[in-house]
């Protein structure tokens, strides 16, 4: 019989770890004048495909280099590891939901609003942080999806070394959330389109 085989969420996340902490220290190597937290904020923003485009790096060869390597190393892993996030936000959030009776739809989009409410919240604890929205519930639910859906169009984004550091967990621990939401429209804009046998829309 073939043996059984599951993704562990420790080696997953501790590699997850070393790459992160690897591709931070080989940016920051072969990138002349960008900061640790830059290197690191570059990293994620390309693992997660979000690139709002505020970071001015890079700019040498060497580091376009990298970061094209790890572009195409890192995305299809980090995928990976936003599952086993929002994993540990279903046994969390999602346990308390089913605990209130909520599954299926109501939950995913129940987890939603909830992550326009931290995305919120995040705009408006990051004081220093001005080119993300202040004082506009509208806009920072924007941001909160434009991040969360990998768009990533940067006319918000942080500029703090708290911002950025923030912003890269928020991102990681968001983005499928949202994704399950976005599958929920999609079934929804298939069963549209659908068409019987008989010609007619299920």
């Amino acid at each position: 019989s073939v043996p059984s085989t599951s993704l562990s969420a420790k080696r997953v996340f501790s590699l997850a770890f070393f790459l992160l902490t690897g591709s931070t220290l080989l940016v920051k190597a072969c990138e002349p004048g960008i900061s640790t937290v830059d290197a690191l904020y570059l990293s994620v923003m390309t693992f997660t495909t979000i690139g709002y485009g505020d970071v001015t790096h890079p700019v040498s060869p060497a580091g376009r280099a990298v970061v094209a390597l790890l572009a195409l190393g890192g995305i299809a892993f980090f995928a990976t590891v936003i599952d086993l996030c929002h994993a540990f936000r279903e046994a969390t959030d999602g346990a308390l939901l089913r605990g209130l009776g909520l599954g299926g739809a109501p939950a995913a989009l129940t987890l939603l609003a909830a992550n326009a409410a931290i995305g919120v919240i995040v705009c408006e604890v990051l004081v220093d942080d001005e080119s993300l929205p202040k004082g506009s519930i509208l806009d920072a639910i924007y941001w909160s999806i434009i991040t969360s859906t990998s768009v990533g169009f940067g006319d918000f984004h942080p500029t703090s070394d708290i911002g950025k550091l923030a912003v890269s967990a928020y991102a990681l621990f968001s983005m499928q959330v949202t994704a399950n939401a976005m599958e929920l429209a999609k079934e929804v804009l298939i069963r549209l389109c659908t068409v019987s046998d008989s010609g007619h829309a299920k």
